[in-house]
C-alpha cells in the first residue's frame, strides 16, 4: 500500500510550476490541494486544485488563462465540495493563475465527492487536451487500466518531496487574514419546502438522471441539521452525530447553542478544540435525553438512536412551526442502519411504534447505499467473519484501519472474544475513553499484535502482517475503487442496505423524501417515495379510480410484462431494482449483483 502511494507521489512531486502553461496535448502528474469540486450548469465536473505557487511562464499566461478557466458566476452551478474558506481567500487574492481545473468522469467522480477542501492528492495522467480553441485539463475514466486517478496522500506522509510542498502550501496560508466571510460564489440554500419533491421530480425527464442531494438540512429560517456554516444563520443547531461530515464548521468560533445526544455531547469539546484548561462556554453544548421530546418556541424534537455509530441519533421534529413550514412533522434520519433489530423495533408494542403514527411532510434521509441492490450481512454475521480471519493468521500482525469514530462495539467484543489486547491510534484512544470504551482485554501475545490504525493515514506496515478492512465500500464501488491486492475485506456496515431503507419507509406515512448523502436518479426517488404507507384516503382515491375506469390497468393490458421488468418500450426493457425478481434469479456474488445494478436497461426480447 505504502510503496504505490509513496511511487505516485514522487512521481506527481515532480511538476513543473514554471512550464505549467506549456503543457499541450500531454499527460501529466501533479501534487496540489483541493480548492473545490464544482458542477457546471452543463453537468460537467471540475476538480479544482493549488499548489500555493503562480504558474508560468508569465509570456503566455494571459492567453492560456482565457482559455483554461471554465468555471465562472455564469457557469457555476453548485458546490460538490465547498472550499475551505482560508484556501478561497487565498487563491482569490492572488489570482486566477494559481488554480489548476481539471474536468472529471467515469469512475473518479465516486472519489472525488468523498475529498475535502484542504486535502493533499496525488493526480496521475491528467490530460492537457483542447477542443477547437477550448483548452481543458481532463481525468479521463478508465482507471487503473490507464494508471490514472486520484490518490489521497495523508497529512503525516514520509516523503520529503510532499512534505516540502505541504511546508509550502501551509506558509501561504498562514498569512491569510479575514476569510470568515468569504463567498465565491452564491450557492441557493436548501430550505424546506412541501413541494421540494415534486418540483425536482418535474424539472427531469430522464430517469436515470443525477439529482443533487440535500447537504444542508435547513427547516425554516431557525432551525438546522447538520449545518454549522456562518451563513446558516439558525438559531437552534442540532448534530445528529461526531462523524467529520456532519460537523463542518464547529470549532472554537462556533457561538451558537449545538443540541445533540448525550455521548456525542461527550465528545464535542474535544472536537471543537477545548481542553480541561480552556472548557467550552455554558450552554454552547446541549445533551439531550434520547425517546424524549423536547420543547422548544412552536416546535418539539424526539431523539432517536439511530444504530449507526456511539451517539448517532435520528431527530423528528413536531409542532405548529413544523406543519406550517414542511405540511407535516420532519424526519432527519442523520446516518443510520435499519437492521433486523431496528426494524423490529418499529412494530407495534415495541419501542419506537410511535413514530410509524406521525405523519410526516419531509423525511431528510441517508441514502448512501440505495444505488447498491444487495443484502447486507447482520453485523453480527460480519463480526463472526471477522474473527474467522483473525483466527486464520494466528501467527501474523492483524491490522485493521478505521476512523477515530465507529466499530467501538465490534473491537470491544473482538477483543473480549480473542482474550487480546487491540491497540488503537492515539487520537481514537481519547474518543475511545471519553465514550467509555476499552479493547484493552487479556493478554498481549509475544507471537502478534492486534491493532487500529488510521484510515487514510501513512503507516509502517511490516512484512508479517495482515491488512483486514471491515467496510462495504470496496464492494459497493467495485473496480471504481483503487485499492492493493492482499487485503482482506470484512463487509461490514453501519449504514442501511437499500432493502432496508425500503422496508424502514414502509413503516411511516410522509410526503415528500429528500436524500441527503448521495446523488440519486428519478426511478431511485419514486422508489423510494413509493414504500412509504398508504393512507385510508389513498386507498378510497385508488378504488374511486379503478371504479371510474372500469377495470384495472393491469387486466387490460394484451401482454403482461415478464418477470423483472417495471417499463418497457420499442426496444428496451427498464429492469425491477430488486434483482431477485429477475428471471435469472438471485445474483450469486456481490460482483454480479454490481453488474446488474449498473445495467438495468436491456434490450427487449419480443419473444417474452
Amino acid at each position: 500500500m505504502s510503496t504505490m502511494l509513496e511511487r505516485r507521489v514522487s512521481v506527481a512531486s515532480k511538476f513543473q510550476d514554471d512550464r505549467y502553461y506549456m503543457v499541450f496535448h500531454a499527460y501529466f502528474d501533479v501534487l496540489a490541494q483541493v480548492h473545490s469540486v464544482v458542477e457546471t450548469k452543463n453537468g460537467s465536473w471540475t476538480l479544482r486544485v493549488w499548489r500555493a505557487q503562480k504558474f508560468g511562464p508569465e509570456a503566455s499566461k494571459e492567453k492560456r488563462e482565457m482559455n483554461l478557466f471554465h468555471v465562472t458566476e455564469n457557469t457555476f452551478k453548485c458546490y460538490i465540495v465547498p472550499p475551505d474558506p482560508r484556501i478561497g481567500k487565498a487563491v482569490e487574492e492572488s489570482g486566477k493563475e494559481f488554480l489548476i481545473e481539471i474536468d472529471v468522469y467515469d469512475d473518479h467522480r465516486i472519489g472525488i465527492e468523498k475529498l475535502n477542501s484542504g486535502d493533499f492528492v496525488a493526480l496521475q495522467n491528467v490530460h492537457a487536451a483542447s477542443v477547437g480553441l477550448t483548452e481543458m485539463q481532463v481525468l479521463h475514466g478508465g482507471g487503473q487500466a490507464y494508471n490514472r486517478g486520484i490518490s489521497k496522500v495523508p497529512v503525516d506522509f514520509r516523503n520529503e518531496a510532499f512534505q516540502i510542498f505541504k511546508k509550502r502550501v501551509e506558509s501561504v496560508l498562514e498569512a491569510v487574514t479575514d476569510c470568515d466571510n468569504f463567498i465565491e460564489f452564491q450557492q441557493k440554500e436548501n430550505v424546506v419546502q412541501s413541494e421540494t419533491s415534486t418540483q425536482t421530480s418535474s424539472s427531469n425527464t430522464s430517469g436515470d438522471a443525477d439529482l443533487k442531494h440535500c447537504q444542508q438540512i435547513k427547516i425554516g429560517e431557525d432551525i438546522s441539521v447538520d449545518y454549522f456554516l456562518k451563513k446558516s444563520g439558525s438559531r437552534y443547531n442540532f448534530l445528529t452525530h461526531a462523524h467529520s461530515d456532519h460537523y463542518r464548521g464547529l470549532d472554537k468560533k462556533w457561538t451558537r447553542s449545538v443540541y445533540c445526544s448525550p455521548e456525542t455531547a461527550k465528545l464535542l469539546p474535544h472536537i471543537m478544540g477545548y481542553t480541561a484548561d480552556s472548557p467550552p462556554p455554558a450552554g454552547l453544548i446541549n445533551p439531550l435525553e434520547e425517546n424524549v421530546p423536547h420543547k422548544f418556541d412552536s416546535f418539539q424534537v424526539t431523539l432517536v438512536n439511530a444504530n449507526h455509530c456511539p451517539g448517532a441519533v435520528m431527530f423528528v421534529f413536531e409542532g405548529s412551526k413544523i406543519e406550517e413550514i414542511a405540511g407535516g412533522a420532519v424526519l432527519c434520519t442523520g446516518d443510520f442502519r435499519a437492521d433486523k433489530m431496528f426494524l423490529e423495533s418499529l412494530k407495534p408494542g415495541n419501542q419506537l411504534h410511535w413514530m410509524t403514527e406521525i405523519k410526516f411532510g419531509i423525511i431528510y434521509l441517508d441514502n448512501t447505499y440505495f444505488s447498491l441492490d444487495m443484502p447486507f450481512p447482520e453485523r453480527c454475521e460480519a463480526e463472526k467473519i471477522l474473527l474467522k480471519a483473525i483466527e486464520a493468521h494466528p501467527h501474523e500482525n492483524i491490522v485493521i484501519p478505521l476512523h477515530r469514530l465507529g466499530r467501538e462495539e465490534l473491537i470491544q467484543a473482538i477483543s473480549r472474544i480473542l482474550n487480546e489486547p487491540i491497540m488503537v491510534y492515539d487520537e481514537r484512544k481519547v474518543i475511545s475513553d471519553l465514550l467509555d470504551f476499552s479493547s484493552n482485554c487479556g493478554v498481549l501475545k509475544q507471537y502478534r499484535d492486534i491493532k487500529v490504525i488510521k484510515k487514510g493515514s501513512y503507516c509502517e506496515i511490516s512484512q508479517n502482517s495482515v491488512i483486514i478492512d471491515i467496510s462495504m465500500l470496496y464492494y459497493t464501488f467495485g473496480n471504481g475503487v483503487n485499492d492493493d491486492e492482499g487485503i482482506i475485506r470484512i463487509p461490514y456496515s453501519d449504514h442501511s442496505s437499500r432493502s432496508e431503507i425500503l422496508k424502514f419507509l414502509s413503516h411511516f406515512h410522509f410526503k415528500t423524501i429528500t436524500p441527503c448523502t448521495k446523488k440519486y436518479s428519478i426511478i431511485e426517488l419514486a422508489s423510494l417515495e413509493n414504500a412509504g404507507k398508504r393512507s385510508e384516503e389513498d386507498h378510497t382515491v385508488e378504488k374511486t379510480q379503478s371504479t371510474i375506469q372500469g377495470t384495472p390497468i393491469s387486466q387490460l393490458q394484451e401482454d403482461p410484462l415478464p418477470p423483472g421488468v417495471v417499463f418497457r418500450t420499442n426496444t428496451c426493457d427498464f429492469m425491477d431494482m430488486d434483482l431477485d425478481n429477475w428471471p435469472e434469479g438471485p445474483p450469486k456474488t456481490f460482483a454480479e449483483a454490481i453488474a446488474r445494478a449498473n445495467n438495468s436497461r436491456r434490450p427487449r426480447n419480443p419473444g417474452l
